[in-house]
Formats: C-alpha cells, sequence, structure tokens
C-alpha cells in the first residue's frame, strides 16, 4: 500500500514537473514573439516598409535560405529572430552565432559538432547547433568573414541539406532555416577572390538591404522617442522628449553606428539627466564635437538649469567656480 502511494505521488509530482515545463516553455515563446513581432521594427520610411514586406514573404517558405545585409547596428539580428518567431517554426529554436568571433577549427565545431574521438579532446560526443536548430532558425552573424575552407563546407550543407559532424560517417539532415548576414560588401569580396562567388549566389535567393540610419531619417523622432520610453522605464526617469535643437542634431548627424549608436546616445543622456524630469537638452554626438565644445556646452546647460547661478552649477558639475569660468569662457580649462 505505501508503496502504491509513493508511486502515486512520483506520478503526479512527474506530470506536474512536466505541466510546469510546458507552462513556461509556452510563456516564454509568447514572450519572444511579441519582443520579435515585426511591429517592434521601428519606422515608417518606404525603404524600411519594403525590406519588411520582403521578408514577410520569405515567412511562407521556411527552407529558404536568407541573406540580410547592412551596416553595423542596422539590425540584421532583430529581423532574423522577427522572421523566426513569425513564422510556423516559432517554437523550435533559433539558434545563433557570430562567425568573425571564432577561429575556423571553433567554428567548424560549434556548427558541425564532432564524434567522440574525433580528435584528441574530443572525449565525448557533441551536437553542433545546425542538429541543435532542428526545424528552427539558425542565423550566421558576419558570415562575410569565415575562410574559404568554412565556405566550400558551408556550401554543401546549403545544396545537399546534410551534414557530418567532424570525425562521423552518416550524413544528418539538415532541417533548419538558414539566416546569414553580413556587413560587408559581398561583391567587392567576390570580386578579390576571397568569398565564393557560387556560395554568394545560393545566400543571395532573397536578399534583405536593411537601410542605413542616415538612409531614413525620418524615422529617427520614432527612435528616439521608442528609446526614451525604453530608458524611462529602465532607469525610473519621467522624460518626456528631446527639445527642438537637439532635435536637429539628432537628424543630422550622420549616425555611422546607425541605430545601436542612436540607442546608446539617448541611453547616455537619459543616465546622465540631471533630474528624473525634463526635457534632454544635450546631446552632443562626440565624432562631430571637440572636447572644449562638449564641456562649454555642458556648462551652459547647466548654468541654464540652476537659473545662472554659478556656484550651484560647479557643484554639480563637480568643478571649481575659476575652472567653471574658464570652461564657460573658451571651452577649455
Amino acid at each position: 500500500m505505501a508503496d502504491d502511494c509513493k508511486r502515486l505521488a512520483d506520478d503526479v509530482k512527474e506530470r506536474l514537473d512536466g505541466w510546469r515545463i510546458e507552462r513556461s516553455q509556452k510563456r516564454f515563446l509568447q514572450l519572444q514573439q511579441r519582443a520579435y513581432d515585426f511591429n517592434q521594427i521601428i519606422g515608417n520610411s518606404p525603404t524600411l516598409i519594403e525590406v519588411l514586406a520582403r521578408a514577410k514573404k520569405v515567412i511562407e517558405n521556411p527552407t529558404l535560405t536568407v541573406l540580410i545585409t547592412g551596416e553595423t547596428g542596422t539590425g540584421k539580428e532583430l529581423l532574423a529572430r522577427a522572421i523566426h518567431y513569425n513564422g510556423n517554426s516559432s517554437s523550435s529554436p533559433f539558434v545563433d552565432i557570430a562567425c568573425s568571433a571564432l577561429p575556423e577549427t571553433l567554428l567548424e565545431s560549434e556548427l558541425f559538432g564532432f564524434e567522440r574521438g574525433a580528435f584528441t579532446d574530443a572525449r565525448e560526443k557533441k551536437v553542433g547547433l545546425f542538429e541543435l536548430a532542428g526545424d528552427g532558425s539558425i542565423f550566421l552573424d558576419e558570415i562575410g568573414d569565415i575562410t574559404l575552407a568554412m565556405q566550400s563546407k558551408l556550401l554543401k550543407v546549403i545544396e545537399s541539406r546534410t551534414m557530418r559532424r567532424l570525425g562521423g560517417l552518416q550524413d544528418i539532415p539538415v532541417r533548419a532555416r538558414i539566416i546569414a548576414a553580413t556587413s560587408v560588401d559581398f561583391a567587392s569580396k567576390v570580386k578579390a577572390g576571397s568569398f565564393r562567388k557560387d556560395l554568394y549566389h545560393r545566400l543571395n535567393i532573397m536578399p534583405l538591404q536593411i537601410p542605413a540610419l542616415r538612409e531614413r531619417r525620418e524615422d529617427i523622432p520614432m527612435l528616439v522617442k521608442t528609446f526614451i520610453d525604453l530608458f524611462n522605464k529602465l532607469y525610473t526617469k519621467k522624460i518626456k522628449s528631446v527639445t527642438p535643437d537637439v532635435m536637429q542634431l539628432l537628424m543630422e548627424h550622420e549616425w555611422e553606428g546607425n541605430i545601436r549608436e542612436l540607442k546608446h546616445s539617448i541611453e547616455r543622456a537619459d543616465t546622465d539627466s540631471l533630474t528624473p524630469e525634463h526635457d534632454f537638452s544635450l546631446v552632443v554626438p562626440l565624432t562631430e564635437a571637440s572636447i572644449e565644445e562638449v564641456q562649454r556646452k555642458l556648462a551652459l546647460k547647466v548654468l541654464e538649469f540652476v537659473r545662472g547661478n554659478k556656484r550651484k552649477a560647479a557643484y554639480i558639475l563637480r568643478v571649481s567656480r575659476p575652472r567653471l569660468d574658464r570652461i564657460l569662457k573658451n571651452g577649455s580649462d
């Protein structure tokens, strides 16, 4: 009788644990789908809308290889995740790897895995990312930096939709969608012979070129508001907006780091704000301003904030009164 009760209790516990895990997985998937919905890609510019329309067509074919190009900071990974989490395979894994961050041998073992004894330190079998992705998606970031040898192996995977672990003899099906991304100019690399032309054409079946931020400046006000709201919640602030002069600066800046640079600029301004609630009044892109200019503009804004009280301004800036006067005079001390 006691054994029967214990078995029943163990069975109930196992079922309850399974239900909790399943519920957590569903909740995680819902959060991911919400976070990577296409509506989370901010902007109404025609160039961006066109890219998103093409991306939504990609979802209809889960085996279609996708190539996302664009400068650093434009949001290539965000688009890749949106493609995955808005498709029918959203409950399957999304795995990603930064190809440029790993040497060739390590990248190969990460992608393909290896059998026990494949090399000296291969004490246990390792499943690679192509297998782990299952019916989901594998995101190969900065694929333009991989070696010619790795390009040949990747081309074989794309063409045959199979792979072998290092040291293995069995072909393993690759069911995952392959999404590749790069910030380099593929055409010039192909011309220079550092990237295989046949692999480029296999990847370039459905190209998605994300425009640089300077090519869609009309989206900057919407992005600024989104980031202000984000950092208000994160840092418990109540900043409402940027002043017109700052918005003009933001609109005119070249943003070589694109959306990532804009986001960091707003975060820096938010965390450096003097009170929990006021409009941003100073964002000076460091690439366009000298240290002296930044010092002087900051001092002037602080002085304006404290209504001309130099003692308070010096205290806030943590400088002496004479030094504050020198900064106000010519921007240096």
